[in-house]
């Protein structure tokens, strides 16, 4: 089976709901769709660019790696998270970029993260949901030891 004007062969574990693409397991084409990865992750591409986290979810201050490839060898690509500037990187001389990335403080729900090489029109972006944290300190204590409690997220 042939989706109409997406060129998608149908196969096993593959699923079209409108224009988005459900992919149990790998990602095994690039698309100018929406892609949707087995655990809800969105994944937005142009072609020939892709990102992948190291982790989709997680509250703030988790440290994930952002990692693409297709973007312009040896270009400036810039890291944005829900649309805002958040840091910038160089691509290698393959055009694949490998990125540290600390989740910032923000409200729990689905962020994007978005590459974008800064000499073409390339960008790939990826969702990651923030959960909420709480924090006691301290952790332990004897009865009547009085503790901080906090939350993020």
């Amino acid at each position: 089976m042939k989706w109409e004007n997406e060129g998608i062969k149908s196969s096993k574990g593959l699923r079209k709901i409108g224009k988005t693409v459900i992919i149990y397991g790998i990602l095994v084409a690039l698309l100018l769709t929406p892609l949707g990865i087995a655990n809800g992750v969105t994944v937005m591409a142009t072609k020939g660019t892709t990102i992948t986290l190291s982790q989709y979810s997680g509250p703030p201050d988790t440290v994930i790696w952002v990692n693409g490839t297709g973007f312009t060898p040896n270009s400036d690509v810039e890291i944005d998270w829900d649309n805002s500037y958040y840091d910038s990187t160089t691509s290698d001389a393959n055009g694949n970029i490998s990125y540290q990335m600390t989740i910032p403080h923000d409200t729990a729900g689905q962020h994007t993260i978005t590459a974008k090489d800064t000499s073409s029109s390339n960008s790939a972006s990826a969702t990651f949901t923030i959960v909420p944290a709480i924090y006691v300190t301290p952790s332990q204590g004897y009865v009547g030891t009085i503790v901080d409690v906090d939350g993020d997220g």
